[in-house]
């Protein structure tokens, strides 16, 4: 488990790791982008060990929240990172992520005051290590909560506790709808699939087959699924999305077809 030194969230996350006896290894900010190399992981892309990476989430809107996603960049790199790159997505980790969170939000009867949600994939690094970030959001107030630390480091000792059992997930690539995810946040909570890459709404109109490709072939387990928010697109994407997933020979559903099962 990593954290950057100069990030408040990420400090107070390892804070309470530390107070818990697991072991968080705090960098400076700057390794963020050349990590896998500077981090000493070694081994083949898909097969190097997943990294959780505590940290903060920052929003315009102050939107309090307790987030988890995978890093990556669909098109532009204004927030780090490479410009059209994929950073290794661990699905499984993912899902036992925000399981975890949830599961420690319920327990502490925290829900509404900290919501829980997957983001989709975005900013740096560009990464050929398996990771996501687990965030604090969305402001300094929050980043500094002694409560939010201690929620999110117990998930993050859950996440890998789970993620040690031997469960069976179906692999999704999710495409569609708002970066909070919502519709792939229930997918998450409420089946049988882990969701590696998400791409958003916003991204799709510049969306093609290679960045498809990538969501696909940067995915640490096999995808078997191609994942849409149905309403979180137009006809047209949904028809882009579509003909790609056909030309791969991916299977296609709606998250609320997979949700009534």
């Amino acid at each position: 488990m990593f954290y950057s030194k100069l990030d408040l969230g990420g400090t107070n996350i390892a804070e309470h790791l530390e107070s818990k006896g697991a072991k968080a290894t705090g960098i400076d900010a700057s390794l963020l982008e050349t990590y896998p190399e500077k981090m000493g992981i070694e081994g083949e892309e898909r097969n190097k060990e997943p990294v959780i990476f505590a940290s903060r989430h920052r929003s315009e809107k102050k939107i309090v929240c307790l987030t988890a996603h995978v890093p990556g960049n669909w098109s532009s790199n204004d927030a780090g990172g490479e410009k059209r790159k994929l950073s290794i997505a661990p699905a499984k980790l993912l899902k036992c992520a925000i399981v975890s969170l949830n599961e420690t939000v319920k327990e502490k009867n925290l829900s509404e005051k900290w919501p829980v949600t997957l983001e989709v994939t975005h900013h740096g690094p560009s990464s050929d290590t398996p990771i996501i970030f687990m965030e604090i959001g969305s402001t300094e107030e929050e980043w500094r909560n002694k409560e939010a630390g201690e929620v999110m480091a117990s998930a993050i000792i859950k996440t890998i506790e789970k993620c040690e059992q031997n469960n069976e997930y179906k692999i999704a690539f999710g495409i569609g709808g708002g970066h909070y995810a919502p519709e792939f946040t229930k997918v998450a909570l409420e089946t049988d699939i882990a969701v590696g890459h998400i791409v958003p709404k916003y991204k799709l109109d510049e969306f093609d087959v290679d960045m498809f490709r990538q969501g696909i072939e940067r995915t640490k387990e096999k995808v078997e699924l191609v994942l849409l928010d149905w309403k979180g697109m137009d006809s047209k994407q949904r028809e882009k999305v579509q003909g790609f997933a056909k030309e791969m020979g991916l299977e296609v559903k709606d998250t609320k077809e997979v949700r009534k099962k």
